[in-house]
């Protein structure tokens, strides 16, 4: 009896050089480079800008300050791949940074997505495809991470009808599934709390958005990691019972957990 053998690739193991043609709908288009042991060439065309919300949080921050930023180099995209199948989803979020110190930002947060989150991304944060750098027509260092598409709309799902319950929250919608909502909510914050990282910008409903039925929390430009014991926040009654080691915790507990 033969025992099969495998021929190796000699190539499997040699980082290729990927491009991306980044296409603006004004026209713009830039050529974009990687290194990736999966060969990737690829076009992008943004579509529109994102404004993530997620409805739960908006919620219970109704309060905030801080509108929706219309110069947020946030986008939906379609991608065209040149000569194979798409290993992505058809439509993708593109995040987009110009000038050195944003580049440096964007790395940064791509590597948290690469590193510390990956065990939790397609679960409490957006699976992560891809980063991208290049220059502009001013030689401006530019790059652009590649996420998984989290429309922000706030659609929550029954799973039982898999149907459209409801899309905004009103005074008159079901107490449970506010609960249901604002679990979810709380599932995300603490579950990248076990991945050891603290997103330090959480007071931003901003950072929560949809994606069906599942919440995931975006922008880590600001996060760090974190050692967060097991994840079980504070039930303190007051601000001086915040516990030093996982005030955003006690923080997330206060504004969801407690509607949970």
């Amino acid at each position: 009896m033969h025992s099969a053998s495998i021929e190796a690739d000699p190539t499997r193991d040699v980082p290729h050089n990927c491009t991306l043609d980044l296409i603006f709908n004004q026209g713009r288009s830039y050529t974009l480079t990687s290194f990736s042991y999966d060969p990737i060439d690829v076009a992008v065309n943004i579509i529109r800008p994102l404004y993530g919300i997620c409805t739960t949080a908006r919620r219970h921050y109704h309060d905030h300050p801080i509108p929706d930023n219309p110069s947020r180099r946030v986008y939906e995209a379609s991608v065209v791949f040149y000569g194979r199948t798409n290993p992505w989803a058809s439509r993708v979020c593109v995040k987009y940074a110009a000038g050195e110190k944003a580049v440096a930002d964007l790395l940064r947060e791509a590597k948290m997505y690469c590193y510390e989150l990956r065990h939790v991304a397609g679960v409490a944060v957006p699976k992560f495809y891809s980063f991208f750098t290049g220059t502009d027509e001013s030689r401006r260092p530019i790059a652009c991470m590649i996420t998984e598409l989290c429309r922000g709309d706030g659609v929550i799902l029954d799973p039982k009808e898999f149907k459209c319950v409801f899309r905004l929250y009103h005074t008159d919608c079901d107490a449970h599934w506010r609960r249901v909502s604002s679990r979810r909510v709380m599932l995300a914050v603490c579950q990248i709390h076990q991945a050891g990282v603290v997103h330090n910008g959480l007071y931003d409903y901003h950072h929560f958005v949809m994606q069906g039925a599942r919440v995931c929390v975006v922008d880590f430009s600001r996060a760090t990691t974190h050692s967060c014991g097991n994840c079980i926040p504070s039930l303190a009654n007051s601000i001086y019972d915040v516990p030093s080691w996982c005030s955003e915790l006690y923080h997330a507990e206060q504004r969801f957990g407690r509607q949970a």
